[in-house]
Formats: structure tokens, C-alpha cells, sequence
């Protein structure tokens, strides 16, 4: 990942789509890589991978490491995939054989025809096996992670790993004989595989969409804000400065004939101003 990650992190937090896509890019394959080993299902993966990315994307202002960006993605992968698979944990898992962590030799990773061996048989593990040995190997989570992951003990997540490791060496016959690595042979083959994974254009994009629909739906919408209408002025300003100094004058009195005529006179009503009507002018309502 590039030092900019953090960079990244931070302008997606805070909104900035095209920080999200750069995210996106950097992060694509090594996601739909884990939802596809995980799934074992080309359309279960486009699926995982959908509301994996608009889990993480509704949610990055949460992060609080942006450096550990990568990672928390493929967590955010498993998690989904956790949610549309039940585990059933068999008692004979307890009683696996725990091998050791290191379980292939270099000759596997060298070997592309075994180490495509080695990603065929972990497809054909049941469900919880699988999870286990990929989370493990492919996204470094340790036992103890792994058993809150899974909701059990880390004796029993440890058998889990136990098992898969050896149901895998049984069902390709590998030499587990081996000295001395950096990263474990099973890391480095699923890493391999993950760099060099395809997924179509009409896909990518249909993931992005997805993710980044989610996340503009779950802002809040913003308030309605009505505009106060425009005080009506006065067509002529002469009529106004002279009914203010008409004003300003004392007031004459009247007769008791005049006060009668007064009462007499009906007052006209003013017509009413819609929006869509035009302006009533300050002639017409004083006449």
C-alpha cells in the first residue's frame, strides 16, 4: 500500500469519493480474492464483495488506525461472508492433530502445479475448515481472533486450524517437512493468487455503484429550507414619500354629515396575492 493510504483514509472519512475509489483500486482484488476462496462461488463473491466495500465505506469514519486500511477490508469481507453461512462445529474437531504453522514446503510455492493443487483442495474443505486455514494464512488473524470469529473456545478454534491443515496435507499428499521462512508457504501462494486475480470491468464497476449507493443513502438527509417571500415594495416610490408626509400632517376634523358618508362607503376587498398571480401595485389596492 502506498504512504498516501492514510491521506486516503482521511478524505474518505470525511466524503471525498474519489479518495474511495483510489482505496477501492488499491484493495479489489485481495477482496474479491478472499470472498471468492472463502465462498467458493463466483456469485456469492460479487455479492460478499458488494457489501463488503459498502459496509466499509458507510463506516470508515470509524477506523481509528487509516495505515491498517487493508486488513480491516478483508475483515470486513469475512464478516459478511460470516453472516450468510451457518458453522457446524463437529467433536471430532477437537481431537485434530495440531501441526505446525509452517506445514508446506518451498518446493509447493515453487511448483505452480502444486500450489494450484493446494488452492483446489482448499475448496473442497467444509465451510468452518476453510474459513479457518484462509483467515489464518490469508488475512494473519491468530487463534484467539479466530475463535471470537467464530464464537468458540481457542482450544476448539485451534482444533479447527489443526484439522484444516491436516485434511489439506491428506488431500494432496504434500511433504510437511520445513525449515526455515519469512512467511508461511500457505501465505505466500494465497497472496500470489490474490495478485493475480480477474475480475470484469462490468463487475468492478458494478461493485463500486453498489458501495458507494450505500453510502450516500446512509447520510442523513439534509433540512428543507423554506425561502421567506420577498416583501412587496411600492411600484412608485413618489406615492410612498407622499403618503409619509401625509401622514406626518395632523388630523383634520370631520363633520357629522362627512362621518356618515363614511359609514355609508362598503370597503372593496383586496384581492389576494398567490404565487401565481401578479403583484397587486400600491395604486390599485389604495383605490
Amino acid at each position: 500500500m502506498s504512504d498516501n493510504i492514510v491521506q486516503y483514509v482521511t478524505a474518505a472519512a470525511n466524503g471525498d469519493t474519489d479518495a474511495m475509489a483510489k482505496l477501492f483500486s488499491r484493495t479489489l482484488k485481495a477482496s474479491y480474492f478472499l470472498a471468492s476462496t472463502l465462498s467458493g462461488d463466483g456469485a456469492a463473491a460479487l455479492e460478499i464483495t458488494k457489501k463488503a466495500y459498502a459496509k466499509a465505506f458507510c463506516t470508515i469514519d470509524k477506523l481509528k488506525k487509516p495505515e491498517a486500511f487493508e486488513i480491516w477490508m478483508k475483515q470486513n469481507v469475512a464478516l459478511v461472508y460470516k453472516e450468510g453461512v451457518k458453522f457446524v462445529f463437529a467433536d471430532a474437531d477437537a481431537g485434530a492433530v495440531e501441526n505446525s504453522s509452517e506445514f508446506l514446503s518451498e518446493e509447493v510455492f515453487n511448483s505452480e502445479e502444486e500450489s494450484a493443487k493446494i488452492l483446489d483442495a482448499i475448496s473442497l474443505l467444509r465451510p468452518e475448515l476453510r474459513a479457518a486455514i484462509v483467515l489464518h494464512y490469508n488475512n494473519g488473524m491468530p487463534v484467539n481472533v479466530l475463535a471470537k470469529f467464530f464464537g468458540v473456545s481457542e482450544s476448539t478454534a485451534n482444533a479447527l486450524l489443526g484439522k484444516a491443515r491436516a485434511t489439506l496435507l491428506s488431500g494432496v499428499e504434500l511433504d510437511s517437512a520445513f525449515e526455515n521462512s519469512s512467511l508461511p508457504v500457505l501465505t505466500r501462494i494465497l497472496q500470489r493468487a490474490a495478485s493475480g486475480v480477474s475480475i470484469g470491468n462490468s463487475d468492478v464497476r458494478d461493485i463500486f455503484i453498489y458501495a458507494i449507493d450505500s453510502y450516500e443513502a446512509s447520510k442523513p438527509a439534509e433540512p428543507v429550507q423554506l425561502e421567506e417571500p420577498a416583501p412587496v415594495q411600492a411600484e412608485n416610490s413618489e406615492i410612498s414619500e407622499t403618503i409619509t408626509e401625509e401622514s406626518e400632517q395632523p388630523a383634520i376634523e370631520t363633520t357629522a354629515e362627512e362621518n356618515v358618508a363614511e359609514e355609508e362607503i362598503q370597503t372593496p376587498e383586496i384581492p389576494v396575492v398567490t404565487e401565481d398571480s401578479n403583484v397587486i401595485s400600491f395604486k390599485q389596492r389604495m383605490n
